[in-house]
């Protein structure tokens, strides 16, 4: 059942398990699920200008965020967590669940900062041109710096820079919640603190990033890992085999051959990428690789970051096994070559 009401995007995927849909300016929209029982448990908060949004969704649903006993986060990205910092300054019952290590590493406002340090070494990375350079980052910009005013600005309603965790999680916890026996497992590769919970009993799993629609997101100078990404993908199948995915983007569900999928499409990737290095005989930027590696001519710096920290991924990866090397330039510019 979908209800689409009042900019309201709702949909019962299963019987008492919700996912609802909330719009973000980084990447496509977010999918929140709500599992209803006698504790109601959000998995993810969204971006947090959708928050409003998801309030609303759950009013429509009968509920309110007084009536939300506890959320999960699947991770530490914005447009998962952000909403959750904002949500405990008038929530503060809402008890909250994340990897253990997010303890640690619970400033969030560093990380983004980080976060946007990566984003423009990856710019630099791939394009070399100083003017073109300039202005894919002033694509960013805004977005980035009305975001920081939600955690540095002084008055309205601003969210908590700091990640707090009433239930910290980590590989094989399982958490009795009312009705619900919700079990963890870690699923690093896309973000090292990536947990996914699963609901065994229903064969349910929760996956946040770790299956999107086309290729992952790995950021390997940030938080990601490309093959612990596909240790997780394989550790997962074993796990689940006939469960259900519920990602946090694109599809509604997919199932466990999706994992299989995404696996297969990766060797394809690194396969094409080798070969093509192997015909160069020169070294080749990695836009020229994206468009030959990914058969899409990218325009916009804002879609193709995706697809330049993946294959930057793929291209560390293989260079640590000795199979591809590079030219790195003053200016942050870097080539690469077949050994």
């Amino acid at each position: 059942m979908l209800i689409n009401r009042y900019e309201i995007q709702v949909s019962e995927v299963a019987s008492d398990l919700f996912q609802i849909t909330l719009e973000q300016p980084f990447y496509e929209a977010n999918f929140v699920y709500l599992l209803r029982g006698s504790q109601n448990i959000l998995i993810d908060s969204g971006y947090i200008e959708s928050l409003g949004k998801l309030s609303r969704s759950l009013r429509f649903l009968g509920l309110s965020m007084k009536k939300i006993s506890h959320l999960i986060y699947t991770h530490n990205h914005v447009d998962h967590i952000s909403g959750g910092l904002l949500l405990r300054r008038y929530a503060p019952h809402i008890q909250t669940v994340g990897h253990k290590r997010l303890q640690k590493d619970r400033d969030f406002l560093f990380f983004f900062h980080s976060w946007i340090h990566e984003n423009e070494r990856l710019i630099k990375l791939a394009y070399r041109e100083e003017k073109e350079r300039e202005s894919h980052c002033h694509e960013f910009r805004h977005k980035w710096f009305s975001f920081l005013s939600r955690f540095e600005g002084t008055g309205g309603k601003i969210g908590d820079r700091y990640i707090h965790l009433d239930l910290p999680v980590e590989q094989g916890s399982s958490l009795a919640l009312g009705d619900r026996k919700i079990d963890f497992i870690e699923t690093f590769g896309h973000n090292r603190w990536h947990i996914s919970p699963i609901d065994h009993k229903q064969k349910w799993l929760f996956s946040g990033d770790l299956l999107l629609e086309n290729i992952p997101a790995i950021y390997y100078n940030l938080d990601g890992d490309y093959l612990e990404y596909k240790k997780t993908l394989k550790r997962v199948l074993e796990q689940c085999q006939g469960y259900t995915f519920f990602p946090s983007h694109g599809k509604t569900s997919y199932q466990d051959k999706k994992a299989r999928l995404m696996l297969r499409t990766l060797d394809h990737l690194e396969r094409q990428l080798l070969h093509y290095l192997r015909e160069k005989s020169h070294p080749t930027g990695i836009l020229l690789l994206l468009e030959k590696i990914f058969r899409q001519r990218f325009h916009s710096a804002l879609h193709s970051l995706v697809g330049i920290a993946l294959l930057e991924s793929m291209l560390r990866y293989l260079m640590d096994q000795g199979q591809v090397d590079s030219h790195l330039f003053a200016n942050g510019y870097e080539e690469f070559f077949r050994v």
